[in-house]
């Protein structure tokens, strides 16, 4: 009697896990965050500098975000902290974060965002770990309010 119903809460505790971890996975489309395997963590909760944060987005510039996708990047800047552009180089609080270009990917023109001054309440500056990354140089804040989930890189 035991060992069928430890072979039956085995069974039913397998079923759960397979159904359970593939809908928290997240494979990102782009090399642009340095991993391609997250873990999804729901609810977001507290978000601080260094977590990944996935949030929706619709641009044309990344293949697949036409009409609307979920964009994987790590807060580098947050609410409170100072976020200098200087020329095209970011820096938070003094901290060289990175580069924008003026054309993506595909040779065409980009205008990068520019902001001096401390980091809003509500507000997140995120980038990829590739240098051709499309992330907060170019399309601003995120707001703190549309991430969706964080992250935890796997592979």
């Amino acid at each position: 009697m035991r060992r069928s119903a430890a072979k039956i809460f085995g069974i039913l505790a397998l079923a759960f896990a397979g159904a359970a971890v593939p809908s928290r996975l997240i494979v990102s489309p782009t090399p642009s965050d340095g991993k391609r395997i997250f873990l999804r963590i729901e609810p977001p909760q507290e978000v601080r500098v260094g977590d990944y944060v996935v949030f929706p987005h619709r641009t044309g510039r990344v293949r697949g975000c036409e009409d609307g996708c979920l964009l994987i990047k790590r807060v580098v800047c947050g609410p409170g902290s100072l976020l200098e552009t200087r020329g095209l180089d970011y820096f938070c609080d003094g901290r060289f974060l990175g580069r924008a270009r003026r054309t993506d990917s595909r040779g065409r023109p980009v205008e990068p965002f520019s902001w001096s001054g401390v980091v809003p309440s509500g507000k997140l500056f995120v980038m990829g770990s590739h240098e051709r990354s499309y992330d907060s140089r170019y399309f601003g804040f995120v707001e703190l309010s549309r991430v969706v989930a964080r992250a935890r890189p796997l592979l």
